[in-house]
């Protein structure tokens, strides 16, 4: 699954796959008891047309990923998209990242020389005169 595959996930849809459902309906407005909590009094609202949520007894709120993050409390992207999708079904989408450790450590690499050399070259340029007979003090 792409991230825009799981944002358009449902948020009522989710919560009802893991047998959440709401304990009334108010136009747009469904609330539930918190999924993630105990309480008493349904304090969690979900706006089914912006399809975002807000829970008001601890003022948390967002999309479906900042819901991961409050089952797995978690604040990790990665870890959220895991969740859903294991919910859901389907695979969390990848993050394949470039890997330019053979560049860098090669400018690196050259970068170090070329400090060195400068430093050796300097430190030469810098050392005082020998005395007669050839001795450094």
């Amino acid at each position: 699954m792409t991230i825009e595959e799981i944002r358009d996930i449902p948020i009522a849809v989710f919560l009802a796959r893991m047998g959440y459902e709401p304990a009334r309906r108010r136009g747009d407005e469904y609330w539930y008891l918190a999924p993630y909590r105990e309480e008493r009094t349904a304090s969690f609202q979900l706006n089914v047309r912006k399809d975002i949520w807000h829970d008001f007894g601890t003022g948390q709120g967002g999309d479906i990923f900042t819901l991961a993050g409050e089952f797995i409390g978690s604040g990790d992207f990665k870890a959220q998209a895991r969740f859903i999708t294991g919910i859901w079904g389907g695979l969390a989408p990848e993050h394949k990242t470039v890997s330019r450790s053979g560049e860098n450590d090669r400018e690196d690499s050259h970068r170090q020389e070329s400090f060195h050399e400068g430093t050796v070259r300097t430190a030469a340029q810098q050392r005082p005169a020998p005395l007669s007979g050839g001795t450094w003090h």
